[in-house]
């Protein structure tokens, strides 16, 4: 069983067709934009939002301590280490773009028949991120895309799995891959939408803004509508690299 899944996890995978990738894409994009579809599955994107600032943390050395999704889909992580103004940056920055890049990463996994491997990370970061909950849905939330990607993994990792399965596996994920890519500028708009909202309330009545261009803008001293720019462009240049690479 063991070698089976180490012999799956390395071997390439299917590519769909441009008509079936672009339909996924399609579809996935189509349930981000959709209000009715987006209330249900906006969760999803907050995590991916959450977990990317989780993993750059790492990356820039600070320790992660909790992780949490509230009810309203907001979410919080928790995390610690030096002052650094390179790490604060990297970490702060990393949220909104986050589900962008993911679909990115998906969109050229799959075009370069590496879907394998993008399952294998995903349950890795799923695995990683569990002990760090510190919410119910956030937990939950952690253990449904556990679950979901390792029942996928088992299935299309069966000896017996024809290829019609791995086309189906890439498919799924090419799905996945147009949500995030939809989710990131939707989230965005929110976010700008949001902070101009609170703009327009009397000073003495405004709430202490912590969205994570805010942040940024303290830190850095351009301006949070930069950030935001900064965002759109990143998640705009992850659509059409994701596009480009699938429609070659």
């Amino acid at each position: 069983m063991w070698d089976n899944f180490l012999n799956w996890a390395f071997q390439t995978s299917n590519i769909p067709s441009t008509l079936a990738s672009i339909v996924a894409l399609t579809v996935g994009a189509a349930v981000a934009i959709c209000s009715k579809t987006w209330k249900a599955t906006r969760f999803l994107a907050t995590w991916v939002h959450e977990a990317s600032h989780a993993l750059a943390a790492w990356f820039t050395g600070r320790r992660v301590e909790g992780m949490k999704i509230g009810r309203d889909t907001g979410g919080e992580v928790t995390h610690l280490g030096g002052l650094g103004r390179t790490s604060r940056i990297i970490t702060s920055a990393a949220g909104y773009p986050g589900p962008a890049i993911a679909g990115l990463i998906i969109g050229l996994a799959v075009s370069m028949r590496h879907a394998n491997m993008v399952a294998l990370g995903t349950l890795i970061v799923a695995l990683a991120l569990l002990p760090k909950q510190r919410s119910i849905i956030g937990f939950l939330t952690t253990l449904l895309i556990g679950g979901s990607v390792t029942i996928l993994i088992l299935q299309s990792a069966n000896p017996d799995a024809s290829d019609k399965t791995g086309v189906w596996f890439s498919v799924l994920l090419l799905l996945l891959a147009g949500f995030f890519l939809a989710a990131t500028p939707r989230t965005i708009i929110e976010l700008r939408r949001t902070r101009h909202a609170s703009q327009n309330v009397r000073i003495a009545d405004a709430p202490r803004q912590h969205s994570d261009a805010d942040i940024l803008a303290e830190i850095t001293l351009l301006p949070a509508s930069v950030w935001e720019i900064i965002f759109m462009v990143l998640a705009a240049a992850a659509i059409i690299t994701t596009l480009i690479m699938l429609m070659r």
